[in-house]
């Protein structure tokens, strides 16, 4: 897990939340969308509702444009923004390859 001091740290054009500091969550806005990059509660609130919390607050905060994030389809977090509602992106696949 990173320090919360390396969270808050965080150089633009990233910046970096924490709700008490027991969630911390790190964004990018970019044009169209706020990127979010990492959302993590510290292992002893976990379970307890923070990062649900931290979300709610993280989208009161920037509503002028959808919430992203890029995450593989399984686990916890999954499990807790699919609870929350959020949907699935369909995501376009572009392999190249250069013959050798």
């Amino acid at each position: 897990m990173y320090a919360p001091a390396t969270l808050m740290g965080v150089a633009a054009p990233s910046r970096a939340f924490h709700l008490d500091e027991k969630g911390y969550v790190m964004l990018r806005q970019d044009a169209d969308r706020t990127l979010l990059q990492t959302v993590l509660v510290r292992p002893e609130y976990r379970r307890q509702g923070r990062a649900r919390e931290l979300l709610h607050a993280v989208e009161a905060a920037f509503p002028e444009k959808p919430l992203v994030i890029s995450m593989l389809a399984s686990g916890p977090l999954y499990s807790l923004l699919e609870a929350m509602q959020w949907e699935l992106m369909p995501l376009p696949l572009f392999e190249m390859v250069r013959p050798l």
